[in-house]
């Protein structure tokens, strides 16, 4: 479950630019950042007004995982003006992660965050987690943009270059992998605090997804499955997506229905699958079911979840 909110906000930067003038900040929050604070404010009061009980340990006592992503979501797209070119976002987001570490290490943050003693009788103390993790969350969200804009810096590449790139991209895999070893030894990784080599280990393992996904669709499949020779008129200009759905099945691709709901409206299903997590602990005691009940209970919960994302796809809606 660690890696679930630290890939999110991965898969948040691959979908993002850096702000380059203020009309992008408003819009970024505006479209973005506020409705996920709205979320996280909405889940708060519902916890609060059911009794249901939440793990303070995680993002603090009345803090959640949408908080996080919109308050990232927020700052990453503040702090980011001030790269004037998408290579400044490398140095701006590791210079950030780098003083956020010397905190926690050297200044004690991070025993502060962990001790068991310190009471939650400020807003600060009681959620002491969410709060110190946003500058870790927010320097994976540059980095991770960064990524993004150095894998789309050119719209169409050759045989050659895609090769070269991929190349490069299975080179940083490895050295995220290997500074990953050596930050597990001698750092720790903390998803709590949002730590270096928790940073580290989300970009390897969002790293690795894509080197295996260009690697095994764009490489492999499509050149064991190429093109249709005569792409349609979307195709020739560029504007081929995941609404396109090609009806001819020769040498075309076909996006999936599933992939194409989640891309669609991948925050409510995330919310969908929260708020049905928290019924199932509610009246379903989990602790208390067998093994075979559980995996029933498991089966249903993504049927529901899933067939959700389905339904928006199929009406044509999409929410977040």
């Amino acid at each position: 479950m660690d890696t679930g909110i630290g890939l999110f906000v991965f898969t948040m930067a691959m979908v993002s630019r850096r702000t380059r003038h203020w009309s992008d900040l408003r819009r970024s929050v505006l479209y973005s950042a506020l409705p996920l604070i709205l979320l996280g404010l909405a889940r708060t009061v519902s916890i609060l007004t059911l009794g249901y009980g939440q793990d303070a340990h995680e993002y603090g006592q009345h803090l959640n995982a949408f908080f996080t992503l919109g308050f990232t979501k927020f700052l990453g797209a503040l702090v980011s003006i001030l790269a004037r070119k998408d290579l400044h976002l490398l140095p701006l987001g590791f210079g950030l992660l780098v003083i956020h570490q010397f905190g926690l290490s050297v200044l004690g943050i991070s025993d502060y965050v962990m001790n068991e003693d310190v009471e939650r009788s400020s807003f600060l103390n009681a959620n002491r987690e969410g709060l110190v993790s946003l500058p870790g969350f927010v320097g994976l969200f540059l980095l991770s943009i960064y990524i993004n804009r150095w894998m789309v810096a050119k719209s169409q590449l050759s045989y050659a270059e895609f090769v070269r790139k991929l190349r490069r991209l299975f080179y940083l895999v490895l050295i995220l992998w290997t500074s990953f070893v050596i930050s597990a030894y001698e750092i720790g990784i903390s998803r709590v605090t949002c730590n270096l080599g928790y940073v580290i280990w989300m970009l390897a393992i969002g790293s690795t997804t894509l080197c295996a996904s260009f690697g095994a669709i764009d490489f492999a499949i499509n050149s064991v499955m190429p093109w249709d020779p005569n792409p349609s008129e979307d195709q020739e200009k560029g504007l081929l997506s995941g609404d396109a759905v090609v009806k001819k099945r020769g040498g075309s691709v076909v996006p999936f229905t599933i992939s194409q709901a989640l891309n669609k409206n991948g925050l409510t299903f995330f919310l969908v699958a929260n708020v049905l997590t928290g019924m199932v602990n509610i009246f379903l005691r989990p602790e208390d079911r067998t093994h075979c009940e559980s995996v029933i209970i498991l089966l249903v919960y993504m049927f529901l979840a899933t067939k959700l994302a389905h339904e928006l796809l199929k009406r044509g809606i999409r929410l977040a």
